[in-house]
């Protein structure tokens, strides 16, 4: 099985797994090592320069942290990084401008899930 899945117990559509995936690749993130962290940015900004003509930092400030965060989501996958909690998979989320809309309003209920789950705080200001 590889590292994304669409089979993940918090998922009942788009803005969930979205907002899951945003959760986890902060927690994920933020765990890595200074030298994984930078090879991640580095290659989430490739990603957006090369696939969206856009940089990582513009991304962040006019798109919100949800869909910065499913960016990373794609890096951490191409760098063979699983989320840092449980046995789950990143979801696949295809085009983040579109599919992430609405995710801010369940990441309240997608963090408690995890906390209940994990025993663990996630924050996604970073």
């Amino acid at each position: 099985m590889g590292l994304f899945s669409a089979l993940n117990p918090f998922s009942t559509g788009k803005k969930h797994q979205a907002a899951w995936n945003a959760l986890m690749a902060s927690y994920t993130f933020l765990n890595l090592d200074a030298p994984r962290q930078q090879l991640v940015l580095s290659r989430a900004s490739d990603i957006v320069e090369n696939q969206m003509r856009k940089t990582l930092d513009d991304v962040r400030e006019k798109n919100g942290r949800v869909i910065f965060l499913n960016i990373i989501v794609y890096a951490l996958g191409e760098e063979g990084i699983e989320p840092a909690l449980g046995n789950e998979k990143w979801f696949w989320i295809k085009n983040p401008f579109v599919e992430c809309i609405g995710a801010e309003e369940v990441i309240e209920e997608q963090r408690a899930q995890l906390e209940r789950k994990y025993g663990v705080r996630i924050d996604i200001d970073f």
